[in-house]
């Protein structure tokens, strides 16, 4: 009946956000070399002094309080490249991540939830990451909107 298939989409879109929050939830904390991750920087440049900033907080405070997040598969870094980049800049050899096993769409999504929160974002990083989500996975504005994909996720704005 098609006055169920809005209700049957959405409800598929919830089991989908389930199983992405025990995705994240099952993920290991590891040490990894820093050479074996991917910093891709979606054609954006990061700002310098972020990253220093980053750097000077990590080393007050010892080192930090999230890790950056990386897709199993690919070892690309998906949240925290700052954080990444800092420990580069700071010469470590190796780094703690937790690396999670994500889709493409997945680890999309997820960039733009932690983006969408910082303090001052990347106006063109956000839209190059709403652009990949519209072509790339052929995702309607309000689908994205909606945060159907982290139904468990607080709202923080």
């Amino acid at each position: 009946m098609v006055q169920y298939d809005g209700a049957r989409a959405k409800g598929q879109r919830d089991r989908e956000g389930r199983d992405l929050l025990e995705k994240i939830e099952k993920a290991g904390v590891y040490e990894v070399p820093i050479r074996t991750l991917v910093v891709e920087k979606d054609g954006v440049g990061i700002d310098d002094r972020s990253v220093d900033r980053l750097l000077e907080s990590a080393s007050r405070r010892k080192g930090w309080i999230h890790y950056p997040v990386v897709q199993k598969n690919t070892m690309k870094v998906v949240v925290g490249k700052r954080r990444v980049l800092a420990d580069k800049k700071a010469k470590k050899d190796k780094v703690f991540v937790r690396i999670v096993d994500l889709t493409d769409q997945e680890a999309a999504l997820w960039r733009l939830e932690e983006n969408a929160v910082r303090f001052n974002p990347d106006k063109k990083e956000l839209y190059l990451t709403f652009k990949s989500l519209r072509d790339d996975f052929h995702l309607k504005q309000v689908e994205i909107a909606e945060d159907q994909f982290y139904p468990g996720f607080p709202k923080r704005y």
